[in-house]
């Protein structure tokens, strides 16, 4: 009989864990060779300790309340992940809900507008922080201000604005895009994207001028590759030479060739040119016509960031007027110095007495 309770006998008086009152388990102690009986009967039937001991079995949490809990951790990590994601872009992020309240504006847009640009109301961005149209002058009034728009449910993309502030009061160009944010229940703010353009801005402002000078100058102006074929030529090359643009393009200088300066000539400029040197000279040229046109030249050697020659630079004045002026001016004086050698001189007057 001691044989057949013994083993259950020792397992029901055992202390539990933690505590010398409770019952504690052979098997969940691990302090023996032996193992009860039933612990080894629940093992040949493929249960697992902890299912079949009541004593090692570890309580379990409800379903409902571990998808609640994995749930909220998995939009926690979402959430961080997107902040990260958004403090680390290299362009400016500022979201507003429809109140016009700012929620959310990154390092880049800080950097950008200014920190207390970012801090501020969108609605008081039409005063001191003044938000222009391109001209620079032309002020957006308060609902046309991107994050406004974007508010209001209008979308749009890469819009040039001028945005000066008294922490950066020479301006600056940006790029904006906006649009709204909606959810199940409509729309529920606006978020804007821009980053600054103002290098591109200005340099584009910059061709722009130079393009206007060069278009308009009374000058010729030819910019060839360094091969010599021509790439671009201004209104006042058509003009005086007589070749239009299109006929022009794809040629090289060849074209105005007068055939009064020798081979050596043409030897000597391209040396100059190749080696990096500008060239100045006096010469003829002819026009489409056939007509002959004294010039004034001067080409200039073009080259990249890397000291690479790229383009020659010609600007080319023409001064057949002047001197076909000179060339009178020099046949009058030499006119007139002959007149005075074949006239007779002028005996002196006699002494009066």
């Amino acid at each position: 009989m001691n044989s057949l309770i013994g083993p259950f006998f020792r397992y029901s008086n055992a202390p539990r864990h933690g505590s010398q009152n409770t019952p504690r388990c052979r098997v969940g102690m691990a302090t023996g060779p032996a193992q009860p009986h039933e612990a080894r009967q629940s093992a040949d039937r493929g249960f697992s300790h902890e299912r079949s001991c009541a004593t090692c079995a570890k309580p379990k949490t409800p379903k409902r309340l571990q998808g609640s809990q994995l749930k909220y951790e998995t939009l926690r990590r979402h959430k961080d992940t997107l902040r990260i994601i958004f403090e680390n872009l290299p362009v400016g992020v500022m979201v507003a809900d429809v109140e016009g309240k700012l929620l959310f504006s990154n390092p880049a847009a800080e950097k950008i507008l200014a920190a207390s640009a970012t801090k501020a109301n969108p609605a008081v961005w039409d005063g001191p922080y003044g938000w222009y149209l391109p001209d620079q002058n032309t002020l957006l009034a308060a609902e046309q201000l991107p994050l406004a728009r974007a508010i209001h449910g209008e979308e749009f993309s890469d819009e040039l604005i001028f945005v000066r502030s008294p922490q950066q009061p020479s301006g600056i160009f940006i790029s904006v895009s906006g649009r709204a944010l909606r959810s199940i229940m409509g729309l529920t703010g606006g978020v804007v994207i821009f980053h600054d353009v103002t290098e591109q801005q200005r340099s584009l402002q910059t061709n722009v001028l130079l393009t206007q000078v060069v278009e308009q100058i009374g000058d010729c102006v030819v910019l060839t590759d360094k091969q010599g074929i021509i790439q671009y030529v201004n209104p006042a090359f058509e003009l005086i030479t007589g070749y239009s643009r299109d006929e022009a393009l794809g040629k090289t200088p060849r074209i105005l060739n007068s055939g009064r300066q020798d081979a050596g000539f043409y030897r000597q400029l391209w040396s100059q040119i190749l080696s990096g040197r500008p060239f100045q000279g006096t010469f003829v040229n002819r026009k489409k016509s056939g007509e002959p046109y004294w010039v004034e030249q001067t080409i200039t050697p073009i080259h990249d960031e890397a000291g690479n020659l790229t383009y020659f630079f010609s600007v080319t004045h023409d001064v057949t007027e002047l001197r076909k002026s000179q060339e009178q001016e020099l046949q009058l004086r030499l006119r007139a110095k002959c007149n005075s050698a074949s006239m007779p001189r002028h005996q002196p007057c006699p002494a009066s007495t």
